[in-house]
């Protein structure tokens, strides 16, 4: 191939890959958090899925050792096509409800984050309810975006 030939291709080629690059990252998650159409969510510990909540399914638990505490934890939201997100929108926030406190206290890497920790309090059982929030951080006024049924918390 001459080099006129290269040269008149490079700019089709580089349009292409440009294309399928930017289709690729469009598709993994919603173009703004105001087209959430959430369905599920899933506790990651460094890569791994610990519970997976889909509509009212539950799978998986997270257990914690007494006195111990979880590795770091990320909340990533699923929606109908299955891509996993952390909201964007600033006004969105993660509040965990632990049902009997005794047992587990949930410790965020910032108020209302995505990220942080489990402490495991006294052995036992219990469930904790996640709900996505819109409005400030712990306001009275917020309302919720997406909840889930509880998921098990086992401390031993």
């Amino acid at each position: 191939m001459s080099a006129s030939t290269l040269l008149r291709r490079l700019p089709v080629a580089g349009l292409t890959l440009l294309t399928l690059v930017a289709a690729g990252a469009c598709g993994d998650s919603p173009t703004s958090d105001d087209d959430l159409d959430i369905v599920g969510l899933v506790i990651v510990n460094s890569g791994f899925d610990l519970v997976t909540i889909t509509g009212l399914d539950v799978e998986g638990a997270v257990f914690v050792e007494q006195g111990g505490q979880t590795d770091p934890l990320e909340f990533l939201f699923v929606d109908q096509r299955g891509n996993r997100f952390t909201p964007r929108d600033a006004d969105l926030w993660l509040r965990v409800t632990v049902v009997s406190s005794p047992f587990v206290e949930w410790v965020p890497d910032t108020p209302g984050g995505f990220t942080g920790v489990f402490r495991g309090m006294s052995p036992g059982t219990t469930t904790v309810r996640f709900e996505l929030m819109r409005g400030g951080v712990g306001s009275a006024t917020s309302q919720v975006e997406f909840g889930t049924p509880a998921a098990p918390f086992v401390v031993s």
